[in-house]
């Protein structure tokens, strides 16, 4: 192999270094690991030795680099080649030349054109383009190694002997410097196995140790293929020793990425924290900050890949997180705030070390000396940590300094802070501690003077009374809120009309809604459950009118009654309308159906209200009102609205259409039928780009299957599925095959059979025998779903479509054949059901040779036995199918 030199400085990789210097003394290292012995080495064959010479005691001689094969004839002559070798290191010193040039060029010259002349050994410098001879320089070339204190250097040595030209001729006189530059690491294998050659007390050898020619020391960290390891090390200590700053920042930038490429080597990652406690001490605040964001990502590393250092957070990366916490510069300090709420969250710190190193240092942060900035910033992080360290330190350590900051009447900004966050703490100390200790400081809140404090506690109301009990909200929050709704300040009253009916739903009772409130989302069955209680609970009108409701205080739903008067629209807002609407749900669900007529004045009102987005509201939620309600008081008092609804814009009827199932559901049979004859107003819309009503119509009419008996599906759903098929978006067109398809299995289970057929007979004459292609495509369409999700036996279907379907083999549109192809060889070929009977299996594998001897490329492709495609409905709706 013949040598191959590295040519970039970016890409210099020397795992190890040879010498046949009989003088230990010219080499400077820590670690000698394992020598062979000239020929008998099997290890280095792609090893290139480069012997260089000095010519200055020989002058009249011809000096020739020459190489050195281990395995081979002892040497070959450079003669042979144009060689430049590019070894790491700084430029020769000169004038004019830059610190910064990152490689000495050492030229190898070739002899061949002048057999005659010597040949020496210079250092290029690359900025001056002149040629340094080594008789004029003394020039150590560094090489990879721990750091660079401990680093192995090879010194180019000054005072070089006389030349030799064989290697026999090599004694313990001679000084020739050899160079080894591997093509590639050797393995760990080979390594240990070059040991066994090493002799006893090397680090004792002086300068006039007895040593072969043929000896060859390898200088290497322990492991040879470790070596790598220690570059981005080095590449991390010249960045950190450097003087400019941003290399400096770069060095802090790069942590984690050296971190990754040791990640293998225990004391190499020790080795990198101790540089950041040495990096910590920068001066500079762009260096300290940009360290400071690399700590919760070295942190998980360790957690990662060495949790058994565990020492390695608390020891390295928790001092300095504390001593940044109080950094004189704003953007540091800030910067170790947020890495501390990231460590909190990805819960890296022990909780003892947060209470003896963290936390003490955040209550000075908060101490009455301090800064008001200071002391607001620290409390929103203290207030953001609580539900990430827990109830018991919570309440021990950050609870008694957050009273103490909601009754700071010098600091404006504390305050602020406590009022914003005063629903988070309390939701991490539980219902006890919030009524005995937070509540007190809530009311000194909501009286503060400052208009901005009174709107931050409206604003974090509703959650501070799901924090506390019944009782509580009805005797100091009820009268808290409504001083605040009834507020000086516009912005303070603006913001409780809209909290009003959210507070207002805090007071729901199970015993007269038959619901609970609750945080959490309910299970299915407990919905089912709840539905079946309210449908259940029927009371007369007149009992319910006589009767004056004790859920919430009168004073809050008076209020809540007086959201829709002009005046307050005029005065307060002119979207507190839409909020009454948003919330009324809620409300009706509190008061329950027994005191539904404290609110249906109240929502007639806002079912007429001229804002359509008012109406859309409750459009939307009318069918959630309706399982409130009950059957009886739905048709009587819900169903007029209802209809109103569906005569609405395509805004607000798309808010009924959304949940026209759910709606209908809960109306009485008789009820339930009269909108059968008015489904077919939902294809007129007020635009007809407008096809996503249409599209819902579909998918919600695959709903009502389960709504009527086979006699209505086949006498009103069936023309709105036949007319959804042919639809001018493809969309549109797919779910109403899935719709014709379940629409077909509910027919045809029922006996006897006469809709189901009458149903196969009018897809084949509008479909299979439609004079377009495109309604042939739909018929292919339609039976791969009723194939693929069974809507017929297996027997029926051969009997009423397979014949049909196999007709269309002959089509003359690609298209057609193409989604038989996939039909026959996709689906009904992989249904085990059809493999096991033999009606039609020949005329359909028939069919499919026939497919693949078409002359259309795809259709040949997709009547493959086993096609690399998607399944058709993929391909279906795919983008080149959206039209025809």
């Amino acid at each position: 192999m013949g040598p191959q030199f590295i040519a970039s400085s970016e890409d210099i990789h020397l795992p190890f270094f040879t010498t046949t210097i009989p003088k230990v003394n010219n080499l400077v290292t820590n670690k000698v690991l394992s020598m062979t012995k000239g020929e008998e080495s099997a290890h280095v064959n792609e090893m290139t030795h480069v012997i260089v010479t000095d010519s200055r005691d020989s002058v009249g001689t011809i000096c020739t680099p020459s190489l050195l094969d281990c395995n081979q004839d002892p040497k070959g002559s450079l003669d042979e080649q144009d060689l430049s070798i590019t070894l790491p290191g700084p430029p020769p010193a000169g004038e004019g030349s830059p610190r910064a040039t990152p490689m000495i060029h050492v030229d190898v010259p070739d002899a061949r054109d002048s057999p005659g002349s010597a040949s020496t050994l210079n250092f290029c410098d690359p900025v001056r383009q002149q040629e340094v001879s080594l008789d004029e320089q003394d020039q150590p070339v560094a090489l990879p190694g721990p750091s660079p204190k401990d680093s192995d250097l090879l010194f180019l040595q000054k005072d070089m002997h006389e030349n030799v030209e064989e290697r026999d001729m090599i004694d313990d006189s001679a000084a020739s410097d050899v160079f080894i530059l591997a093509h590639e690491f050797i393995s760990e294998d080979e390594t240990l196995a070059l040991r066994e050659d090493l002799p006893e007390n090397v680090d004792d050898l002086g300068t006039d140790a007895d040593i072969s020619v043929s000896d060859v020391f390898f200088l290497a960290p322990e492991f040879i293929s470790e070596n790598e390891l220690w570059i981005p090390l080095g590449r991390l200590d010249k960045y950190a020793a450097s003087k400019d700053i941003f290399q400096r920042e770069m060095a802090a930038r790069i942590l984690l990425d050296t971190l990754s490429a040791v990640s293998t080597n225990e004391s190499a990652c020790i080795s990198v924290l101790e540089r950041i406690s040495s990096l910590a001490e920068d001066p500079e605040p762009i260096v300290r900050a940009e360290l400071m964001e690399q700590v919760p990502h070295i942190a998980l590393f360790f957690q990662e890949n060495w949790p058994s250092l565990s020492y390695a957070f608390s020891n390295f990366l928790l001092p300095i997180m504390t001593r940044y916490l109080t950094d004189e510069n704003h953007e540091v300090w800030k910067i170790s705030q947020e890495s501390l709420l990231a460590l909190l969250k990805q819960k890296l710190i022990d909780p003892f070390d947060f209470e003896t190193q963290v936390f003490p240092v955040l209550l000075e942060l908060t101490a009455p000396d301090r800064a008001e900035y200071i002391k607001a910033r620290t409390l929103a992080t203290m207030c953001k940590m609580s539900p990430m360290v827990g109830k018991d330190i919570t309440e021990c350590l950050i609870l008694p300094r957050f009273c103490d900051m909601c009754y700071d009447w010098r600091k404006l900004h504390v305050r602020k802070i406590c009022a914003d966050y005063f629903s988070d703490i309390c939701s991490v100390v539980g219902q006890q501690v919030t009524e005995e200790m937070l509540i007190p400081c809530f009311i000194q809140l909501c009286s503060d003077k400052v208009w901005r404090i009174r709107k931050a506690c409206v604003e974090c109301f509703v959650n501070v009374s799901c924090a506390t009990s019944l009782e509580i909200r009805w005797s100091k929050l009820s009268a808290l809120f409504i001083n605040l709704i009834s507020d000086l300040s516009w912005s303070v009253c603006q913001t409780a009309f809209k909290s009003l009916g959210p507070f207002i739903s805090t007071f729901a009772n199970p015993s007269c809604s038959g619901h609970h409130f609750k945080a959490e989302i309910k299970s299915s069955q407990d919905m089912l459950e709840d539905k079946n209680r309210i449908r259940d609970q029927e009371v007369s009108e007149e009992v319910r009118r006589a009767e004056v409701q004790d859920v919430v205080p009168q004073a809050l739903l008076d209020q809540y009654l007086t959201m829709t008067d002009p005046y307050f629209i005029e005065t307060i807002d002119t979207k507190i309308v839409q909020h009454c609407a948003y919330s009324f749900p809620g409300v009706a669900m509190t008061l329950g159906q027994k005191y539904w007529h404290c609110l249906k004045e109240l929502y007639e009102s806002l079912a007429s209200d001229e804002d359509w987005e008012v109406r859309r509201t409750l459009a939307f939620s009318i069918h959630e009102l309706a399982l409130i309600l009950g059957e009886q008081l739905t048709a009587a008092d819900l169903v007029p609205i209802f209809n109103g609804f569906l005569k609405d814009i395509d805004q607000v009827r798309l808010g009924v259409l959304l949940h026209l199932h759910d709606f209908l559901e809960s109306l009485p049979t008789d009820k339930r039928r009269e909108y059968l004859y008015r489904l077919q107003e939902f294809l007129v819309t007020d635009n007809n780009i407008n096809w996503r009503i249409r599209n819902e119509l579909s998918q919600q009419l695959i709903l009502l299957l389960e709504l009527y008996s086979p006699r209505d599906v086949y006498d009103y759903l069936r023309p709105i599925a036949m007319n959804l098929c042919t639809d001018k978006v493809s969309s549109v067109r797919w779910v109403s095959y899935k719709l014709v398809s379940k629409m077909l299995k509910k027919l045809h289970m029922e006996t006897p059979e006469t809709f189901g057929v009458s149903l196969i007979n009018e897809l084949v004459e509008d479909f299979c025998k439609c004079t377009k292609w495109s309604g042939r495509q739909s018929f292919v369409y339609i039976c791969d779903i009723i194939i693929e999700n069974d809507c017929l036996p297996m027997d029926s279907f051969a009997i009423h479509l397979m014949p049909q379907l196999l007709t269309l083999v002959n089509d003359s549109v690609p298209n057609v054949r193409m989604a038989l192809a996939k039909t026959l060889t996709q689906t009904l070929l992989e249904k085990e059901c059809f493999l096991a009977s033999t009606r039609y299996q020949d005329a359909v594998e028939l069919t499919v040779m026939i497919l693949q001897l078409d002359q259309d490329h795809n259709v040949k492709y997709f009547a493959s036995k086993h096609p690399a495609s998607t399944k058709i409905a993929e391909d279906a709706m795919s983008v080149p199918s959206l039209t025809y």
